[in-house]
């Protein structure tokens, strides 16, 4: 999101589309979440900000040189606007390997099998230091290490630090 937000957008009219698109897709999530949590949400408010968001979005020049099918997702606001695949170019990584660290985090985000299957093989999940747990939490801190510091580049040049 920092990228397509804060990286990518060459003029104040793309950012502002950008950001717009995020508003729809938050006060849509927002929203599903009280839902999901079976609680019951104001629907006029949701309606008449979505209302809102939408007509501001579809004022926006950049909007209309949307295709009709892309247009009908932004407005949806159900799915992230980019497919990240063609962001992750700026940190200088081989897709395969943004790739296999991204599953590899994901399986346990979303308790794959990955997170419970082979514990015992790897000596794992009695709660003590193991080598095979030190070696991922090793590998992923230096990946996130990585992340931040093309990050923080990319702040400090955004911010005219640089």
């Amino acid at each position: 999101m920092f990228v397509y937000l804060c990286v990518q957008p060459n003029t104040n009219e793309e950012w502002q589309f950008r950001k717009t698109v995020f508003n729809i897709i938050d006060n849509y999530s927002r929203r599903r979440m009280i839902v999901d949590a079976e609680r019951d949400p104001d629907q006029a408010a949701y309606d008449e900000a979505q209302a809102n968001l939408r007509a501001q979005l579809e004022a926006m020049p950049i909007f209309q040189t949307q295709n009709e099918v892309r247009r009908r997702a932004l407005l949806r606001g159900d799915q992230l606007p980019y497919i990240q695949d063609d962001l992750i170019g700026w940190l200088e990584l081989e897709r395969g390997e943004f790739r296999a660290f991204y599953r590899y985090l994901s399986s346990f985000v979303h308790t794959g099998t990955i997170s419970f299957y082979r514990m015992a093989e790897h000596g794992r999940g009695n709660g003590e230091e193991n080598d095979y747990d030190r070696g991922m939490i090793s590998g992923i801190l230096d990946f996130a290490a990585f992340i931040l510091s093309a990050t923080s580049h990319e702040m400090a040049e955004l911010a005219g630090l640089r």
